[in-house]
Order: structure tokens, then C-alpha cells, then sequence
């Protein structure tokens, strides 16, 4: 049940964050905002699918304004009862106390946001797309804080609305899809409004509707770098510097476009031990191919973050260069020491020169393109890839 409440709930943030307003994301939920917004007090027992009235109470909030929209949880639970550890980020199958948002800030069942925070202040950030397929690669921009007393403990979530761009509604409200959910480690329940989750076929479609207030701004960011390295050993140096843009319209497009880019800040892939015929498809966190990827991805994971097929793999972008270090020689025409020279350069990893997303939203219609531009090496051609894709929802089907 949703309705407007009059006692203090929780919001959503990562550390104690001021923000341009009167609340602090410190999972205290002790600002008059949170007296007057709306309330969902009605949960079900999701996991496992039972549907049965949860063993404790628990109250979300929800409240909007022109910097983003803010999440609170009021958790009821004994204190002695807690799990306070922490987790890996993403550790989606980690079961700790928890609780989790998911917002389709389109409301066209396309594409959602899972945004989830721990006890232990651990966090999760997935994307949900095709009703019920997450993707764990995104890691998005939004803050959450925790708190506890001996009664309750408390999440607080703050979504800014240039996390992601967003189609144009009218009126003077927005209308989004949203989930709330929470763990209970100690139960191993989790329970969650609407009566409904990802586990199951149908998720983004019965999301619960909300009205918050209307917002489309429009952004542009800039993220420039500068790496120096010097080789002791060989006392040789190097420096580069790039960028990477991202311009949000406010009318559901987004440009991304990056030179240079550099990767060295990229999450380790998770170690798997694969005893099957097939190859190991590592998922992509290199950031270009995480913004406003969603629209792309096309795959059968065999579970979260190891796909057992994908349409467009953006792994082998960039990947090992493809060298023929026979055609220098002396056979030929070339010479023994430029075939040595071309098999002692070889390098495991190609540098990419630039890359190009654009991706718009619509109603009922969503279309990208996408372009990315491989650096030629000493003796290796780079590689151009393109993509292009839209998608158009035609009532309960998907045509795209």
C-alpha cells in the first residue's frame, strides 16, 4: 500500500552527503522531508516466492525534488539479529541485510535501475533490461548511508536525476516504476513491494507506479586524465592524456564520446574456473562501454556477470592485436631483423584511439549507434567496429 505518511522513514546515499537542500544522506532520515513523503508500508515475501506477510515491519519512503529522488527504509528487526558484514560491490548473491531500490525512470518497462545498499554499508548497482536481465558492469552515480538504534536500522538512498538519461514526459509530474526490497539474512528471506522480482519472468512490466515531481536536466560532463610512466630498467618514459564526454539532452538522448582513453582504473575480472568446452565471457567494466550500454546488450548469462553468449562482446574491443610477422621476411622481401623487431613488439592489448555512443529513449521506441576506433600498432592494423540498434515496444512484444 503507498500513501502519504507522517512518521520519519529512510533515504539513500553512500557517505554523510549535503546536497544543495535541507537533507543530509546519513541514514538518519531525521529531516521534516521525510514527514510528508509517500510511504509504502505493504511488503510481501518474495524470496522465497510465497507471497506471505513478512515477520517484521518495514516502511520505505519516497520523496522527489529538483536535485534527484530520495529513498529512505525503515527496518524493523532485533538488534542482536544484524549482519553487519560487509560484501564485494555487486555481491548481489552475497546475503546480508539489505535493502534495494529499483527505479524505471521511463516507465515503459524497457530499462531499470537495481541500486541496493547493506547493513554494512556495501553496495550494488545493476541494470535491469528484456523484463528480468541485470547486468552488473554499470556503476552508476548515486549515494547511500546506513544507521542503526536498538529498534530499527535505516538506509538512505539519493539518486541524482543526471544519473541517466531520461525521455521527456509532460505535465508537471513524472511518472516512474519502482521496486522496494529488503534481505533478511537471519531468516533467509527477502521481501519486497510490489509482489515481485527479477527472479521471475515478468519484473520491469508490474513495477509499481509513482509520481514524482517532473525533471529532465540537461548535463555535460568532463573527465579528462593524465598518465605519466617511466621504465626504470630501460630508462624510457611516456605520457598521455584524454578524455571522455558525456552530454545528457534532457529529452532521453545521450552522447558519449571518449580519446584516449585510459583504463588502468578498470575492476579485476572475477576468477573462474571454467571446466566446460566453452570460453569464459568475461564481462566488460572498462567505463565507456558501461554508459548507456544497456541498449546493446543482447546475451544469455549463465548467471550474473558471465555471459554464455553475447551479440555484441565489447571485450574483443581492444583486445589482442592481430600480427603476421612472416610477411617481413627475408622470404619475403623483408629481413631477419624486422621479423624479430615485429615478434619482440608484440603487445597483448590494443590502445583505442576514440570512441562514440548515441543512444535516445522514446516512448515506445529506443535506438543507439555505436562506434569505436582501434590505434594502429608498429606492426598491427587496428580495428573499426560499429553497431547500431533500435527497439520498439508493440504492446506486450519487443520488435528490435
Amino acid at each position: 500500500m503507498i500513501r502519504s505518511s507522517k512518521f520519519f522513514s529512510l533515504l539513500f546515499l553512500f557517505s554523510p552527503l549535503f546536497v544543495d537542500a535541507s537533507i543530509v544522506i546519513d541514514g538518519k532520515l531525521d529531516e521534516d522531508e521525510w514527514q510528508q513523503a509517500q510511504s509504502i508500508d505493504e511488503f510481501f515475501t518474495i524470496n522465497p516466492y510465497s507471497l506471505e506477510t513478512p515477520e517484521f515491519e518495514t516502511k520505505a519512503l519516497i520523496h522527489s525534488d529538483e536535485l534527484g529522488i530520495y529513498f529512505g527504509f525503515i527496518n524493523q528487526q532485533p538488534y542482536e539479529k544484524r549482519d553487519r558484514r560487509k560484501h564485494a560491490r555487486d555481491g548481489l548473491r552475497e546475503n546480508h541485510d539489505r535493502n534495494v531500490v529499483v527505479v524505471d525512470f521511463d516507465n515503459t518497462g524497457n530499462t531499470a535501475y537495481m541500486l541496493g545498499i547493506a547493513l554494512g554499508k556495501s553496495v550494488l548497482d545493476f541494470t535491469i533490461t528484456n523484463e528480468n536481465q541485470i547486468n552488473g558492469d554499470w556503476d552508476g552515480q548515486w549515494f547511500a548511508e546506513t544507521s542503526e538504534n536498538q529498534e530499527n536500522w535505516y538506509s538512505e538512498f539519493f539518486i541524482p536525476w543526471n544519473m541517466v538519461p531520461m525521455n521527456k514526459q509532460d505535465g508537471d509530474n513524472r511518472t516512474i516504476g519502482v521496486s522496494v526490497s529488503r534481505m533478511i539474512e537471519h531468516l533467509g528471506k527477502g521481501i519486497g513491494f510490489p509482489a515481485a522480482t527479477f527472479m521471475r519472468s515478468k519484473f520491469l512490466s508490474i513495477l509499481h507506479k509513482v509520481d514524482v515531481i517532473q525533471a529532465n536536466p540537461k548535463s555535460l560532463d568532463f573527465f579528462p586524465y593524465a598518465v605519466a610512466n617511466n621504465n626504470f630498467i630501460s630508462d624510457e618514459s611516456s605520457f598521455d592524456v584524454g578524455t571522455e564526454v558525456i552530454y545528457n539532452t534532457g529529452s532521453g538522448g545521450e552522447l558519449v564520446a571518449t580519446v584516449n582513453p585510459d583504463f588502468g582504473q578498470v575492476e579485476s575480472d572475477n576468477i573462474v574456473i571454467n571446466y566446460s568446452p566453452r570460453e569464459t565471457f568475461y564481462s566488460d567494466r572498462r567505463p565507456f562501454f558501461t554508459q548507456s550500454q544497456s541498449i546493446f546488450n543482447i546475451e544469455l548469462d549463465w548467471y550474473p556477470g558471465f555471459e554464455l553468449y553475447s551479440i555484441l562482446h565489447t571485450r574483443r574491443i581492444g583486445s589482442n592485436p592481430i600480427y603476421d610477422c612472416d610477411q617481413y621476411s627475408e622470404s619475403e622481401g623483408g629481413s631477419q631483423e624486422l621479423q624479430d623487431e615485429c615478434n619482440a613488439s608484440k603487445v597483448s592489448t590494443n590502445d583505442i584511439d576514440m570512441a562514440l555512443k548515441f543512444t535516445q529513449r522514446g516512448e515506445s521506441t529506443d535506438f543507439g549507434a555505436f562506434a569505436t576506433f582501434e590505434k594502429d600498432e608498429d606492426f598491427s592494423e587496428g580495428s573499426n567496429f560499429y553497431a547500431f540498434r533500435t527497439v520498439h515496444n508493440a504492446g506486450k512484444h519487443r520488435i528490435g
